[in-house]
């Protein structure tokens, strides 16, 4: 692995989440939260400017267009790995977001397993860019 950190947007509605997600992240070795964004319009402005390795997605954010909004995002940053937060819990969901183009679907109870999740999806991205430059291919990590 490269001692280039692992550059985060944080997309979170909730203030005292992003905060506590922030910190969270800034204390892991290797990651820089470069950029947060508190709804969909700041979250593409960063997203565009930005350019970053992971963006960590509340899926609260797709006002309940949770699939349609991945596959956006994934075609519009085919370079950024998307870790998607979630409370929801029925059966599929998370499947339907990794489908979508998400490297990874996480219930927002789980955040203690968000760096593991984030570094898998990096790396599976950064093998697939080696192995088929232009053509990345998003990980199927599901979280439950």
């Amino acid at each position: 692995m490269t001692d280039t950190p692992i550059r985060i947007l944080l997309a979170e509605s909730h203030t005292a989440a992003r905060r506590n997600l922030s910190a969270l992240l800034t204390a892991e070795h290797g990651f820089s939260v470069i950029a947060e964004a508190c709804d969909p319009a700041s979250a593409l402005r960063e997203l565009d400017e930005r350019k970053p390795d992971v963006l960590v997605l509340d899926l609260a954010l797709t006002a309940g267009e949770c699939s349609r909004a991945v596959r956006l995002l994934a075609e519009r940053s085919p370079a950024t790995a998307i870790v998607a937060l979630s409370t929801r819990t029925e059966p599929g969901f998370a499947s339907a977001v990794t489908q979508a183009g998400a490297s990874a679907c996480l219930l927002k109870e789980m955040a203690e397993e968000l760096p593991a999740a984030i570094r898998a999806a990096v790396a599976e991205a950064r093998r697939e860019r080696a192995q088929r430059p232009g053509h990345p291919r998003r990980l199927s990590l599901i979280r439950r």
